[in-house]
């Protein structure tokens, strides 16, 4: 195998709209730049197999942005999608780099995005270009970084501390290291929520702030099934901190540094193999226009979207009146499922979306053998993706489905979908 590392500077300039708090997103760009962000690549070939894995210090690589992405790095590398692999660290603390609510709210900075491609296609050359003989270690460990966000107070599920509830809380690492035992790169991935940095200044968060304690050269983060967790430093009690910030954020870069440090690593066996494969989720009980015209026409304290303004509502509304005008209604949601086999039970299983610790347990699971990176926010943006079990328990990760321009919530049996194509990508 020869491997090569890269990395190119994806920083906004000041006034960049920012994204990851609905307050902050409407109230103007980014003052403060405390950390760089970076777009990193690890380019790979073994005989005629290349992989190239790109690891963004963004919120969301959307959909249509990362097939863009792909082509033009099939067009310079001669790469199939199913070669690229593109997954965002989903920092709250960075640019308005995605389309968040379909339409319903101010586009992406196509801009910045042109700068992002730019900075992709540079990256990804100049990995390809280091590419030199490379050697495997990997190994798992545990963090203690994720707690459970979704816990029941009063008969509602709110977004607040759950010792008790379900993390995916695996420490996937791999190094690769040159003839001279020199790194190349050092790829972990955990399952938690970067929002440790508020206000509106730019910041990897604890991700970067853990790769700049690790390896600011070699360093890559790689976003596992955070959907339903945020780090446990953040708690206060039954509550979260609201007023984090630096020292928060680099206390857990240096836990997380720390942990990786003291991961295990065995030699492994390197073997490339690639897959990717679309899936559809089905969704439930559709809200059409005449539902939403009885919403908006109820009392906000009546509405089953009582913490949603007539603003919004009547923008949903008009979207679905132009879908059903269109005969475009969406019945099913479209993700992306990739599988990269790095070596002789060493893989990155990534799934489309906000992905809860569960499916990332499930993916666990299917590859039981060796590593698994279990990772979401990958390859576009879909939407959350709760388990069954969570539906009729409500709850943000449930209910956010017109966040991201769906018109209903998901439909029990998820689970079945994803273990079928699991079970069929073509990696071990």
């Amino acid at each position: 195998m020869h491997a090569g590392f890269a990395k190119s500077n994806i920083t906004p300039p000041l006034g960049t709209p920012m994204i990851g708090w609905g307050q902050r997103d409407a109230a103007g760009g980014c003052t403060v730049i405390h950390d760089p962000l970076f777009v990193r690549a690890l380019y790979l070939n073994q005989r005629t197999e290349e992989v190239l894995i790109l690891a963004f210090d963004l919120i969301f690589i959307g959909r249509r942005d990362a097939d863009r992405f792909k082509g033009v790095l099939g067009r310079e590398l001669h790469l199939l999608p199913h070669q690229i692999l593109l997954n965002a660290s989903h920092t709250h603390a960075g640019p308005r780099s995605w389309n968040f609510f379909r339409g319903l709210t101010k586009p992406a900075d196509e801009v910045y995005l042109e700068k992002v491609q730019a900075a992709v296609v540079q990256a990804a050359r100049t990995a390809k270009a280091n590419a030199r003989p490379a050697t495997l270690t990997a190994g798992t460990g545990t963090t203690r970084i994720p707690i459970s966000r979704r816990r029941l107070i009063k008969g509602r599920m709110q977004s607040a501390p759950n010792p008790a509830g379900l993390v995916n809380d695996a420490l996937p690492v791999v190094r690769l290291a040159d003839r001279r035992n020199r790194t190349i790169a050092l790829v972990f991935s955990i399952s938690t929520h970067p929002v440790s940095f508020r206000g509106h200044t730019i910041s990897a968060d604890f991700p970067g702030a853990a790769i700049q304690e690790l390896d600011p050269d070699h360093g890559m983060f790689l976003q596992g099934t955070c959907g339903d967790s945020r780090p446990a430093q953040l708690a206060h009690g039954d509550a979260w901190n609201w007023d984090s910030g630096w020292p928060e954020t680099q206390a857990i870069g240096r836990q997380l540094a720390a942990e990786v440090r003291a991961v295990k690593l065995k030699p492994v066996r390197p073997q490339l193999r690639t897959d990717l494969r679309e899936m559809f989720w089905p969704l439930d009980k559709l809200w059409t226009p005449k539902m939403l015209k009885r919403e908006l026409a109820l009392p906000a304290a009546r509405r089953y979207w009582h913490n949603t303004g007539d603003e919004k509502l009547r923008e949903w509304l008009d979207l679905e009146e132009r879908r059903e005008h269109c005969g475009t209604t969406p019945t099913q949601v479209p993700l992306l499922l990739q599988g990269i086999q790095l070596g002789l039970d060493l893989r990155l299983v990534a799934l489309e979306g906000e992905v809860v610790a569960a499916h990332g347990l499930a993916m666990r699971r299917q590859f039981p053998k060796g590593v698994t990176f279990a990772l979401g926010y990958s390859n576009g943006d879909a939407m959350y993706l709760p388990t069954s079990a969570m539906l009729p328990e409500g709850g943000y990760e449930v209910e956010c489905h017109a966040i991201f321009g769906w018109p209903g919530r998901l439909k029990k049996g998820m689970e079945r979908i994803l273990a079928k194509n699991l079970r069929q990508l073509r990696i071990r």
